[in-house]
């Protein structure tokens, strides 16, 4: 009994180990977490984009030509919420380089995008702007009350805008996908930042026209948080296969793979 109790052992030691114990469980509701970081990522990013913006629009911009507030808005609201996220997500690993790494991409990358859209959206904008003007001023000379032709100004502006924003948030999508360094995140947060921002915007003129500072306050802050929510939703939707840390200091970080 004894031999074959050592041959068994022998046998198995000489085995090759295909499952062995990495210590702690893992954390559970780890997709959640993430979903949460990138959402807050994106509040912080649209509030920080808000109070920067209305700096510029009260203050530096006054009788300032439409074409420089809106290239300098979409900038502002890429460049701020993208670069915050990139920055936030980045942060998760506990780990300074990858901090450090994520914004020296993050930055010049939302400034060369940030400005491109910035013009793109004003020339669509301002095309759609023109077009609803006119033909305000038709059905103004045909007849129509003062009261329906605004409302019909105000409902014609929902769609472009919401589509402007997307742009936006297209932009502030490409700025986190590109810091990340992975081709297959890009064209997730590029969805999730196109979701997001045409949301954003098409809700913007539901406020009240004498709240106009909420309404910003709100639209440029739940654009930010759409940004960052549909972002990590798509992510974690998206996944297949991915390693979890459960230990240590990154414990609950996941790398996709």
């Amino acid at each position: 009994a004894k031999v074959v109790e050592s041959v068994r052992a022998m046998q198995e030691a000489a085995a090759f180990t295909t499952v062995r114990s990495v210590g702690a469980p893992a954390p559970k509701n780890a997709g959640g977490k993430a979903i949460l970081i990138l959402t807050g990522g994106g509040i912080l990013g649209g509030l920080i984009a808000f109070g920067i913006i209305k700096i510029m629009l009260d203050v530096l911009f006054v009788n300032v030509d439409d074409r420089v507030v809106n290239i300098s808005f979409t900038f502002a609201l890429a460049f701020l919420i993208g670069t915050t996220v990139a920055i936030v997500d980045a942060a998760t690993t506990k780990i300074a380089s990858k901090v450090g790494i994520a914004a020296a991409i993050a930055v010049p990358t939302s400034l060369v995008v940030g400005l491109t859209t910035g013009w793109i959206v004003h020339v669509f904008y301002h095309a759609q702007m023109v077009r609803i003007s006119n033909e305000a001023a038709i059905r103004f000379s045909n007849g129509e009350s003062a009261e329906a032709n605004y409302q019909f100004q105000l409902n014609s502006l929902h769609l472009p805008r919401g589509i402007a924003w997307m742009l936006v948030g297209i932009a502030a999508g490409v700025t986190v996908g590109v810091a990340s360094r992975s081709l297959k995140r890009t064209g997730l947060t590029i969805a999730g930042g196109a979701v997001g921002g045409f949301i954003g915007g098409f809700i913007f003129d539901f406020f009240p026209a004498d709240l106009e500072w909420v309404s910003q306050a709100v639209g440029i802050t739940l654009t930010g948080l759409l940004i960052g929510l549909s972002m990590a939703v798509l992510e974690q939707a998206a996944r297949t296969q991915w390693i979890e840390i459960v230990e240590g200091g990154m414990a609950g970080k996941q790398f996709i793979l």
